[in-house]
C-alpha cells in the first residue's frame, strides 16, 4: 500500500474531554317475517309484508376519473372471489379491509372495483357510510346501519326490531343465499362492522377504514389491504388527466414541485388540480410557489370543500384519539429524522415504552402512522406537517421544546454509550445529565450498537442539527463526537465533515479551547480521508497548537500520529517520520499502550515508504503484539493490514496473503465494511503474485462490492480496471 490510513478503528478515537324479554319477541318477530317472506329466488323477495321489493342498488356513483392502483384491484377480485375457509367447516362471508391514512384513496378505490365488478352480484349491493371519522365526532351506530339495510332490503318499519342483534339476525337472515357486495365505507373499527357482517359464503363485504381492523382477519378471515401514497408515475397520470398533458409538458418544472409537495396522496392531488383547473389561466409556478412553504402547505392544499380540505380530512383522524394519543400525535410531528423508533418515541413524549406501544398502536390503527418495520414508525409528509401544525395549537411552546430536548438528549445518550462499546479504549468526555424523562437504549455489544447506529444515523444528524438551532451548542460537537467512530467503521466521509464543521462553529461560540482543538484535528483527519491533504494539514496544526496551548498532551499525541499519516501522503516523508516519533514518545509517556500500538503502525508505515523494512516490520510487529495483549482487534486488523503490506512490497507473497486474510476476518467481526473493502483489494493483489488469479477476482468483487456501498468513486474505478485487466 502506497501509505497506511490512520487506523485504529476509529481512527482519532482517543481524544476525550474535560340484551332481556322485548329483544326475545323482537328475535320471534324476525323469524316470523323470515318464515313470511318465503322463499327468494333471482335475488328478488317474492313477497316482504305482501309488497315487490327491487333489487338494492345503494352504490354511490363511479368516480369521475381512476388512475393506477391495477394491482390493488386485482387483489380485491382474488380476496372477494372466493369464499373464506374459517377453519369450523363452515364458510363465511368474503370479507376485505382497504386500510390506509386519510386522503390516500381508499372509498376511491373501492368504488371504482364496485362498479367494475356488478354483474358478479345480481342480487343488489348494499352501501353505507360509517362516517367513523366524521368531523362532529359521531360515527354511525350499528344500529343505525343496519336499519339502513334493512329499508333497502323492503323491510316494513313497523317490523324492524329495536335492538341492534336482532336487527343484524334479520339482515342476516334476508341475505343468506343471495349474490350480494356489501360495501362498508370509513369504518371506526371492527365492533363497529361485526354486527354488518352477512353468515352467507355468497356474500361479499368491502370494507374500508383508517384503522387497520386487524380484528376482522383474526375473528372474520378478512383479507387486509393496506393502501400506500401513488407512486410518481400515477401522481403525475391524475394530473395529466385533470389538467391535461400540455400544461404539464408546458410547465414540467412546477410540476415537479407540485408532485414533489403532494408526495403521492391522492386526495392531495385532487385538491391541487381541482385549484390549478380553477385557475386556469394562472401559471401552475403560481400555485408552486403557495405550496413551496412548508408551514402554509396545509392552508394551500384547501379548495374551500370539507371533503377536499387536507387539514379537515385529516383532523377527522385525529378527533378519534384518545386525549394522550392526540397529545402524542402533535410531538411526533415535531420529531427529528425520517421515522422513529420505540425508544425515541418514549423519550419525546416523557413517558415509559409500554405506555408509548400502546399509544403507537392507536395511532396506527387510525392510519396516522405506519410501522413500516418492526417497532419502526413513520407519518406521510403531509399528515406530519399537519401533526406538526396541531403541536403548535395544541401544546405550549415550552412544551414541544422539552420534548425535542428529551429526544435530543435520547440520540446523544444512546449513542454515546453505543460509542463505548464500538471503541472502548476511547477515553470518555463529559456529558450533561439526560432530560428528565429521557430513555436512552442500552445495547449488549460492539456489533448491536453498529445496528444501532445503522438504523439511526440520519436521526442523529438531524438531532445535531436540532441541537443547533435551538442553541445546544455542547451537544451539537458531541454528537460529532458521538457520530465518529461509526462514521470511520462505515466510511460516511462526508457526512463526518459535515458534522464536525458543525461541531467547530458550536465550540467556537462556546470559545472553550478543548472542542475547538479536537474539532481541528478530526476535521483534518476528515479531510484527510477524501484527499484533501493540504486542508487536512492546516486544521491538524491548529489543533497540534491548541493541545500544546491547553497542555493536552494526549490531543498532542493524536495530532502528531495523524499529521505523520497526512504527510506521508503529501510525499513528506521524513516530516511523516518525524510526527510518527513524536507521538510514540508522547504515548509511551502518558502509560497508553493501544495508542503506542497505533504510533508504532504509523511509524512502521512510514519506515516502509522510505525502503527500511526491517524497522517496518519491527514496528508493525510490535504494535500488533500489543494490540493482541490488550486485545484491541480494530488495532491488531489494522497492523494486520501494514504487515501484509510490508510482506507484499518485499515480494513474500504467501506470508501476504496470510496477514491479510486474518485482518479480514477481525475488519469482518468488526462489521467495518470501509477497512474490509481495503484489505480485500490488497488480497487480491497477494493473490495475483501467488497466481491465483479466480481468488484475486473473487476478492477484487467483494472490494467493488463495498467500495460502491461505501461511495468511494476512486476506488471504484482503480477496482473496475484491475478487474478488467484481470481477465
Amino acid at each position: 500500500m502506497a501509505t497506511q490510513d490512520p487506523r485504529n478503528g476509529t481512527g482519532d478515537g482517543g481524544e476525550q474531554g474535560p340484551p332481556g324479554v322485548h329483544n326475545e319477541v323482537a328475535a320471534n318477530a324476525a323469524s316470523d317475517l323470515v318464515v313470511q317472506a318465503g322463499t327468494i329466488t333471482g335475488g328478488v323477495h317474492q313477497h316482504v309484508s305482501a309488497r315487490e321489493v327491487p333489487v338494492p342498488r345503494q352504490l354511490p356513483r363511479t368516480p369521475s376519473t381512476f388512475i393506477g392502483r391495477t394491482a390493488e384491484l386485482a387483489t380485491l377480485s382474488s380476496a372477494l372471489d372466493e369464499a373464506v375457509d374459517r377453519g369450523d367447516g363452515a364458510a363465511g362471508a368474503r370479507v376485505c379491509a382497504v386500510t390506509g391514512s386519510g386522503g390516500v384513496g381508499k372509498t376511491w378505490l373501492a368504488s371504482r372495483w364496485a362498479h367494475q365488478n356488478l354483474a358478479r352480484f345480481p342480487d343488489g349491493q348494499l352501501h353505507v357510510d360509517l362516517r367513523g371519522f366524521d368531523p362532529s365526532g359521531q360515527p354511525m351506530s350499528s344500529e343505525v346501519a343496519v336499519r339502513g339495510f334493512l329499508d333497502g332490503l323492503g323491510v316494513e318499519p313497523t317490523a324492524i326490531p329495536v335492538d341492534l342483534e336482532a336487527r343484524a339476525a334479520l339482515y342476516r337472515s334476508l341475505v343468506a343465499g343471495n349474490r350480494m357486495l356489501i360495501v362498508l365505507d370509513n369504518a371506526a373499527d371492527t365492533a363497529q362492522v361485526a354486527p354488518l357482517l352477512p353468515g352467507s359464503p355468497t356474500c361479499a363485504v368491502l370494507i374500508t377504514s383508517r384503522r387497520r381492523l386487524a380484528g376482522l382477519g383474526v375473528n372474520h378471515g378478512a383479507w387486509l389491504l393496506d393502501l400506500d401514497v401513488f407512486r410518481e408515475d400515477d401522481a403525475r397520470a391524475l394530473l395529466a388527466d385533470r389538467l391535461g398533458s400540455d400544461r404539464l409538458v408546458a410547465e414540467s418544472a412546477a410540476v415537479a414541485q407540485l408532485l414533489r409537495m403532494c408526495a403521492g396522496l391522492p386526495l392531495a392531488l385532487r385538491v391541487v388540480a381541482a385549484r390549478a383547473e380553477y385557475h386556469s389561466d394562472f401559471p401552475l409556478a403560481v400555485l408552486a410557489e403557495e405550496l413551496r412553504d412548508a408551514s402554509a402547505r396545509l392552508d394551500g392544499l384547501d379548495a374551500g370543500d370539507l371533503r377536499a380540505n387536507l387539514r379537515a380530512v385529516l383532523s377527522w383522524s385525529e378527533h378519534a384519539l384518545t386525549p394522550r394519543a392526540t397529545s402524542m400525535f402533535g410531538l411526533l410531528g415535531t420529531a427529528v429524522g425520517p421515522d422513529i423508533g420505540l425508544s425515541a418515541a418514549a423519550s419525546l413524549v416523557g413517558v415509559p415504552v409500554s405506555r408509548v406501544r400502546v399509544v403507537m398502536r392507536e395511532l396506527e390503527a387510525a392510519s396516522l402512522v405506519q410501522q413500516h418495520a418492526p417497532g419502526r414508525y413513520r407519518m406521510h409528509d403531509l399528515v406530519r406537517l399537519y401533526a406538526a401544525e396541531r403541536a403548535v395549537v395544541d401544546q405550549t411552546e415550552s412544551s414541544r421544546e422539552a420534548g425535542t430536548r428529551r429526544l435530543v438528549d435520547h440520540y446523544l445518550h444512546s449513542g454515546f454509550s453505543g460509542d463505548r462499546l464500538i471503541a472502548d479504549h476511547r477515553r470518555s468526555i463529559p456529558l450533561d445529565p439526560p432530560a428528565e424523562g429521557c430513555s436512552p437504549v442500552s445495547m449488549r455489544d460492539d456489533l448491536a450498537a453498529m445496528e444501532w447506529f445503522s438504523a439511526e444515523h440520519p436521526h442523529i444528524l438531524a438531532a445535531q442539527r436540532a441541537a443547533l438551532a435551538h442553541g445546544w451548542l455542547r451537544h451539537v460537537w458531541q454528537f460529532a463526537w458521538v457520530l465518529d467512530s461509526f462514521h470511520w467503521r462505515r466510511g460516511h466521509l462526508y457526512d463526518d465533515i459535515a458534522s464536525w464543521q458543525a461541531g467547530l462553529a458550536a465550540a467556537e461560540r462556546i470559545g472553550s479551547l478543548f472542542p475547538i482543538g479536537l474539532a481541528h484535528r478530526r476535521l483534518g483527519r476528515a479531510h484527510g480521508r477524501v484527499n484533501r491533504f493540504e486542508l487536512a494539514l492546516e486544521h491538524m496544526m491548529i489543533g497540534l497548537e491548541l493541545a500544546e496551548h491547553a497542555e493536552d498532551r494526549l490531543g498532542q499525541a493524536h495530532a502528531h500520529r495523524i499529521a505523520s499519516w497526512i504527510c506521508a501522503n503529501l510525499d513528506d516523508d521524513e516530516k511523516a517520520v518525524d510526527h510518527a516519533k513524536e507521538s510514540l514518545v508522547l504515548y509511551r509517556e502518558l502509560g497508553n499502550p493501544v495508542w503506542e500500538a497505533h504510533a508504532l503502525n504509523q511509524l512502521g508505515t512510514s519506515h516502509l515508504r522510505l525502503g527500511a523494512h526491517a524497522e517496518a516490520v519491527d514496528c508493525c510487529g510490535r504494535a500488533l503484539a500489543l494490540h493482541r495483549e490488550h486485545r484491541h482487534v480494530s488495532g491488531a486488523a489494522e497492523s494486520l493490514d501494514s504487515l501484509g503490506s510490508i510482506a507484499l512490497s518485499n515480494r513474500k507473497y504467501a506470508a501476504a496473503r496470510d496477514y491479510y486474510q486474518d485482518a479480514l476476518a477481525l475488519y469482518r467481526s468488526l462489521d467495518n465494511t470501509y477497512d474490509e473493502a481495503d484489505v480485500l483489494e490488497h488480497l487480491g493483489e497477494a493473490f495475483v503474485n501467488l497466481d491465483c488469479l479466480p481468488e484475486a477476482r473473487q476478492a477484487w468483487r467483494g472490494a467493488l462490492r463495498l467500495y460502491r456501498f461505501t461511495h468511494r468513486a476512486e476506488e471504484v474505478a482503480r477496482i473496475t480496471d484491475r478487474l478488467a485487466g484481470a481477465g
